[in-house]
């Protein structure tokens, strides 16, 4: 009786795993290079704690490249007496990404440096609309020279 059992379990699973659809892995990866330009800088507010300066700045930058459009990025800027600085904070990109088509794309972004102007980060995709909606993956970034690259990949 258990031998018949487990042959009939074994055929009713194997019938159930036949029944799924079969799912194609056409994962897209895009990967690339650019470079982007400052638009503005606008300092929402600042004041200073232990020593270090507090900065909330609204940046917009022009990309060019695999990314072309418009970033948006709403950060805090910590600067330390040493000059290093970090920066956290969130962007909005809107544009095109090469090989995908146009949309928004949301991202959190962190960085570090030496002020003036020499820094380096990363922007995480968290989420994306139009054509670029699914679309997950980071960008790196450095400055000087204003560049990035990108490793994306769309379902």
């Amino acid at each position: 009786m258990r031998k018949g059992l487990g042959f009939c379990l074994s055929a009713v699973a194997a019938l159930s795993l036949s029944a799924l659809p079969t799912i194609a892995a056409a994962e897209q990866t895009i990967t690339g290079t650019g470079t982007f330009a400052g638009v503005s800088d606008t300092v929402i507010s600042s004041r200073t704690a232990d020593g270090n300066l507090i900065s909330v700045d609204e940046v917009v930058d022009s990309l060019d490249g695999v990314m072309v459009g418009t970033l948006v990025v709403d950060i805090t800027v910590l600067i330390h007496p040493s000059g290093s600085e970090e920066i956290f904070g969130t962007a909005t990109f809107t544009g095109n990404v090469s090989g995908v088509g146009t949309g928004t794309l949301q991202q959190a972004i962190s960085a570090s440096g030496l002020v003036p102007g020499v820094f380096s980060g990363r922007l995480t995709i968290l989420s994306g609309t139009g054509d670029l909606a699914g679309l997950h993956g980071t960008v790196m970034f450095q400055s000087p020279p204003p560049t990035y690259s990108v490793m994306f990949v769309k379902p």
